[in-house]
């Protein structure tokens, strides 16, 4: 691969500072500027996928709702609010989520469904 003066000198001086030979530090290069152009990971990928592969590391409460109310096709976010509307007895929410009428707060109350004000 031929280079320009300025590129080949930029490379000389950070194959110095890095100590790698040349093929290695293009190598290294390349993968880090592809690496930089890939989406970031998501919250939930990297914790290590789907919520069930990680609930055992999620606090009290949501990991219980799960495997309690495991008949209803609940998300991370649904078991969240659940919990939460449950700790801070707060029972209206907001919520964009057309499926949130299915859960309920202590198994039996439904949320209040706070309006989206336009």
């Amino acid at each position: 691969m031929r280079l320009d003066p300025d590129t080949e000198r930029c490379l000389q001086e950070l194959q110095q500072e890095s100590g790698l030979d040349r093929s290695s530090l293009i190598r290294e290069l390349i993968h880090d500027r592809w690496h930089q152009r890939q989406p970031p990971a998501t919250v939930t990928a990297r914790l290590g996928g789907h919520p069930a592969a990680f609930l055992t590391t999620l606090p009290a409460g949501i990991a219980e709702l799960n495997s309690r109310d495991a008949d209803l096709p609940g998300d991370f976010a649904d078991l969240s609010l659940v919990v939460l509307s449950e700790r801070l007895n707060i029972a209206a929410i907001l919520s964009l989520d057309s499926d949130c009428d299915v859960y309920r707060r202590f198994r039996r109350q439904p949320f209040q469904r706070v309006p989206l004000q336009e």
